[in-house]
């Protein structure tokens, strides 16, 4: 294979393609920044917990407060629920998948820990009411 040498000598960046890389870069840096930025509202005071779609318990949250939550139901299904400040996992549940308590910390307002076998959600409230976020506009 032959390679003319002109083609190699033709391939120079100009002042524009320059300025062209630089934007295409700025918005590219820009864009990751935006999808990676956690629009959800961090300002929740309190977690509560649902069983049978009933609310068991509720409790206000503080930088300061822990405990763990025993659920135990009447039929033998069991969840035991920690809470560490502001953030609340599932430490151990009776259901075959434990899919609630490999979920880890609920630590933001938009997401739930459900054990459906056991029919408990574990949610964060917020204070405020909700507003419409980046992503759903």
């Amino acid at each position: 294979m032959i390679i003319s040498k002109k083609f190699g000598e033709d391939m120079k960046l100009t002042k524009w393609d320059m300025i062209f890389l630089i934007i295409v870069l700025a918005l590219g840096i820009a864009g990751s920044v935006l999808v990676l930025q956690d629009f959800s509202d961090a300002s929740y005071s309190s977690v509560v917990i649902e069983v049978n779609n009933q609310v068991y318990k509720e409790y206000k949250l503080s930088e300061d407060f822990k405990t763990t939550v025993e659920i135990k139901q009447e039929n033998g299904e069991y969840n035991l629920l920690e809470i560490d400040g502001f953030k609340v996992r599932m430490i151990e549940a009776n259901c075959k998948d434990k899919l609630c308590v490999h979920q880890g910390y609920l630590d933001h307002a938009t997401g739930m820990i459900v054990c459906l076998p056991n029919h408990v959600v574990v949610r964060l409230v917020s204070d405020k009411e909700a507003e419409t976020d980046a992503i759903t506009y």
